[in-house]
């Protein structure tokens, strides 16, 4: 729907854009739902977490289909991000 502004499951032009997708507890921060968490450092033993990627969707107003993108993936530290791993590693073949 990100590209083609048309639903792959029925079809419809009636497409909509969020422009943030809101969190359910675990990965959020300030109610937006965030991709993960990069440990920034430490105080006094405990990890300092910080919220990495937000998310946008598109969602189809007519069968309710919904997909959703992390806005800037080129901007995510992937191999710092808490719980974060490769399907296929780069460069690894």
């Amino acid at each position: 729907m990100k590209s083609t502004w048309s639903c792959p499951k029925c079809k419809s032009d009636r497409v909509g854009y969020l422009e943030e997708v809101l969190g359910d507890g675990g990965s959020q921060s300030h109610g937006k739902r965030k991709v993960g968490h990069v440990q920034t450092g430490s105080l006094l033993g405990m990890a300092l977490l910080q919220a990495q990627g937000d998310f946008e969707a598109f969602v189809c107003t007519v069968c309710g289909y919904f997909e959703e993108y992390v806005r800037s993936p080129e901007a995510i530290a992937w191999d710092r991000v808490e719980g974060f791993r490769w399907c296929h590693p780069p460069g690894g073949g």
